[in-house]
C-alpha cells in the first residue's frame, strides 16, 4: 500500500490499492519521474517506518518508567521465609510470649513466640503459622520488615507455595505483606488488590495490615490458560466429579490403591505415598509407572515428601514466567528465594537466586551450575533474613551507583 500510495507511477500500472495481484513495472515507466523525487518518496517511507517502531519502543520505555515497581521477588514458603518446629527444633528454643495471640488497634496479628537461634544467641520475634499437616511453623518480625523495606525500593512481593487454597488463607495475617499471593504450585494467583504497587486506590507501601480474603482477586487470565485440564478453579464439586484431564487422572490414582489429597485444591492436587495401601518399594515403582503415562498436558514435582500434580503450563516456573509477562519485567529485574527441588524452575525462570538452605542433591547441584547464586551461611529465620538483607543491599548499591 505504501508503494502505491507513494509512487504515480506505480499506482498507475497496478491500477487500485487493494488489486491482489502483481505485475512487475516495465522499466521504461520509471522515466516519467525525477530520481531526487523518488528517492525522497523512499527516504521518507523508510522515516516513517522508522518513527513508529522507535515511538513503540520508546512507548515502552516511558510505561516501565511510570510503574511504581521495578523488579519482583518470588518467594517460596516453607523451608524458606517460614520454618517448620522439626526443621528448627535442633538448634533453636523457641517460648511463647505472654501476649500470644493478641491484636494491636489495627487489628494486625502481633507475633506470638520468642525464637532463640542457639549458636549465636540471638533472639527474634515470630509469628506461629498454622498447618494442616505438618505442625506449627514460624516467621519473623524481621523477615516481614525486610520484606516492607523492599516493596519501598519498588520490588513486588509474590509469595508462591505448593499450599492448598485454604492453608494459604489462613496464613495470610502472619505472612508478610503480598501484591501477589499464589497457592497449589502455581495453579492459583491471587492479585492483592490492597496493594498500592498494583492498584492506585490500594494502602500505602508502607501498610502492614494483612488482606482480607475478599481482597485477593483471583487472576482468571492465568486460569484460563489450563481450564481444559482442570476446569474451572472455581468448581464447587468434589475432586471425584471434577472434568478435566488432572481429575481423570486423581481418578486412576484412587482405583490403582493410593490416597490422593483433593482437599481445597483446584489447580493440583498432591499424593503421599505414605498413605498409600502399597509397601513402599511397591508404591514408589506403581507411581513411577502411572507418571511416565501421563498426558503431555500434566506434570508433576516432588515437595516436602509428597508428590504433587498439575498442568504441565503452570508449576512454579510457569507462573514467574507468566507475571514477569503480566507485570512487563524482564528476567534481569527478578529474583527468587527458595530451598526445594520444586522451587528450581522458579530460580530458572529469574534472574538471580537465593539459596536459605541446600538440603537436597538437586539444589546442591543447581548451584554448582548457577555460581552467582547467594547461598545463606545461617539457619532457620536467620538464613530467611541473611538473603532478603542481602539482596535489599544489592539494590541499594545499584540506587546509589545511579544517583552517582
Amino acid at each position: 500500500i505504501f508503494f502505491r500510495v507513494s509512487f504515480p507511477t506505480y499506482r498507475r500500472a497496478h491500477g487500485p490499492l487493494m488489486r491482489s495481484t502483481y505485475q512487475p513495472i516495465p522499466q521504461d515507466e520509471f522515466t516519467d519521474g525525477s530520481v531526487k523525487t523518488r528517492r525522497l518518496q523512499v527516504f521518507v517511507g523508510f522515516f516513517f517506518i522508522l518513527c513508529v517502531v522507535g515511538t513503540a519502543f520508546l512507548g515502552r520505555v516511558w510505561i516501565r518508567m511510570q510503574k511504581p515497581y521495578k523488579h519482583i521477588l518470588f518467594s517460596d514458603l516453607d523451608g524458606t521465609i517460614v520454618h517448620f518446629q522439626r526443621e528448627v527444633a535442633q538448634f533453636t528454643k523457641i517460648q511463647p510470649l505472654p501476649s500470644s495471640g493478641s491484636v494491636n488497634n489495627t487489628q494486625q496479628v502481633q507475633p506470638d513466640v520468642t525464637y532463640t537461634d542457639l549458636p549465636s544467641n540471638e533472639q527474634r520475634l515470630c509469628y506461629t503459622l498454622p498447618s494442616s499437616t505438618a505442625g506449627p511453623a514460624y516467621i519473623s518480625a524481621e523477615t516481614h520488615r525486610l520484606v516492607q523495606e523492599l516493596r519501598k525500593c519498588g520490588v513486588l512481593f509474590v509469595i508462591v507455595t505448593a499450599g492448598r487454597k485454604s492453608t494459604l488463607l489462613s496464613r495470610v495475617p502472619m505472612l508478610p505483606f503480598a501484591d501477589v499471593y499464589v497457592g497449589e504450585t502455581g495453579g492459583r494467583v491471587l492479585l492483592n488488590t490492597k496493594s498500592q504497587l498494583l492498584f492506585p486506590t490500594g494502602a500505602p507501601v508502607e501498610a502492614f495490615e494483612a488482606p482480607e480474603e475478599q481482597s485477593l482477586a483471583l487472576d482468571a487470565d492465568w486460569g484460563s490458560k489450563f481450564v481444559d485440564v482442570t476446569g474451572s478453579l472455581e468448581n464447587a464439586s468434589p475432586p471425584e466429579e471434577r472434568v478435566g484431564a488432572l481429575w481423570d487422572v486423581y481418578r486412576e490414582l484412587q482405583e490403582a490403591g493410593f490416597n490422593p489429597d483433593g482437599r481445597s485444591y483446584w489447580g493440583c492436587f498432591r499424593v503421599d505415598l505414605e498413605k498409600s495401601v502399597h509397601p513402599g518399594p511397591k508404591a514408589q515403582e506403581l507411581m513411577q509407572e502411572i507418571i511416565a503415562k501421563l498426558p503431555s498436558s500434566i506434570t508433576t514435582a516432588s515437595n516436602l515428601g509428597k508428590i504433587d500434580f498439575y498442568p504441565a503450563v503452570s508449576g512454579k516456573g510457569g507462573v514467574a514466567e507468566y507475571l514477569l509477562e503480566k507485570f512487563g519485567l524482564r528476567k534481569a529485574d527478578s529474583f527468587a528465594i527458595f530451598d526445594d527441588d520444586n522451587d528450581l524452575p522458579m530460580a530458572a525462570a529469574v534472574g538471580q537466586g537465593y539459596v536459605v538452605r541446600a538440603h537436597t542433591k538437586s539444589v546442591e547441584d543447581a548451584i554448582k551450575g548457577n555460581p552467582h547464586w547467594k547461598v545463606a551461611t545461617q539457619k532457620g529465620v536467620l538464613a530467611s533474613e541473611e538473603m532478603l538483607k542481602a539482596l535489599l543491599q544489592s539494590l541499594q548499591s545499584d540506587a546509589e551507583v545511579t544517583k552517582a
